[in-house]
């Protein structure tokens, strides 16, 4: 049968190792069972490019009456129309089997820190010629344009030198790849800025006339992370099988007699060839007591000479004599034989 020390210290021992499994299935449910991965399948580019035709009057400083991004500035007071025109495309790798494109356009015009009007489409279509589409045109009459906005002042009591006509672009694009359906929107906008500056003058700005967008097709994938699983299931089986074996042996442990106590054979046997038993202690003058039993034979060992071991009723004895001093430790049978 086992001893009742023994079955202790087991119970000890599997109660540490079910705290430890408890403890690494708890973390084994914090961690995640999937991981998240995204894949590049390919890529997609938007482009929207606006060109313009400015139509001049007679004039001196250029000599001619059309001008064309880059080849001039647009003096206000030289320009009588601009014909602007844009263009969609988009460029997608790998190539779109089917593609459309929707696009909304609208267009505002404001006085900075005055006022701001959005134009209707039937306004728009008025004054602009404007008709939406993935590509249109537009024209800018200067001097229609010029009245409008002095209306708009008259109304408000306000006198702009300086407004902005901006229009506003809404792209859908629906393409079909062999990878992926690209469902996206690209919002392009174009600003025609009737300025004033003290070196330049009153001059007209058109930007930006080319606007891009780079996008990615990208698909994520969902990956089941096995060994989490594997983890969760063997260090909950473990618990369990530890928790069993833990509550039986506490069990077992309570049912089980008080711990038998040692005896004093058990405690010396360790030193047997170190003590010789005495009928009493060695007589000396000098005695000196040491603090356990473990330095007397220590003192012995050195020394190569025997402890004396005598009992007196329930007191037992332990004597090394060196010359004429002796060395002792007395101890109670029963702090003797206590479990430490």
């Amino acid at each position: 049968m086992i001893k009742k020390s023994t079955l202790r210290i087991i119970t000890i021992a599997v109660a540490i190792i079910t705290a430890i499994l408890a403890a690494t299935a708890y973390y084994s449910y914090q961690l995640p069972t999937t991981q998240t991965e995204t894949l590049r399948l390919g890529a997609y580019r938007h482009v929207a490019t606006y060109d313009y035709v400015a139509y001049l009057k007679p004039n001196i400083i250029y000599g001619f009456t059309t001008l064309r991004p880059g080849e001039g500035i647009l003096y206000t007071s030289l320009v009588d129309n601009i014909s602007i025109s844009f263009e969609y495309n988009s460029i997608i790798n790998p190539s779109a089997t089917n593609r459309s494109v929707e696009n909304q356009v609208w267009m505002q015009i404001e006085s900075p820190g005055k006022w701001m009007k959005n134009l209707t489409a039937v306004e728009a279509l008025e004054l602009f010629k404007l008709s939406g589409g993935s590509e249109y045109a537009l024209q800018i009459d200067n001097a229609a344009l010029n009245a409008y906005v002095k209306a708009i002042d008259s109304e408000v009591g306000t006198s702009s030198f300086t407004y902005n006509l901006k229009v506003y672009n809404n792209i859908s694009l629906v393409a079909v790849t062999p990878v992926k359906t690209i469902s996206d929107s690209f919002n392009p906008q174009l600003t025609i800025g009737f300025k004033q500056d003290n070196n330049l003058g009153r001059y007209i700005s058109i930007e930006p006339l080319v606007s891009t967008e780079i996008n990615e097709i990208t698909e994520t994938q969902e990956t089941t992370l096995v060994w989490v699983l594997n983890q969760r299931i063997a260090t909950l089986v473990g618990t369990i099988l530890s928790l069993i074996a833990f509550a039986a042996l506490a069990l077992l442990y309570t049912k089980s007699g008080p711990i038998e106590p040692r005896t004093v054979d058990d405690v010396l046997g360790q030193y047997k060839d170190m003590i010789m038993k005495a009928a009493q202690e060695p007589a000396m003058k000098t005695a000196v007591t040491v603090s356990s039993l473990g330095d007397l034979i220590k003192m012995a060992e050195i020394l190569a000479k025997p402890v004396l071991h005598s009992i007196k009723e329930d007191e037992h004895t332990f004597s090394l004599v060196e010359g004429d001093i002796k060395y002792q430790y007395r101890v109670k049978e029963a702090e003797l034989t206590k479990r430490k």
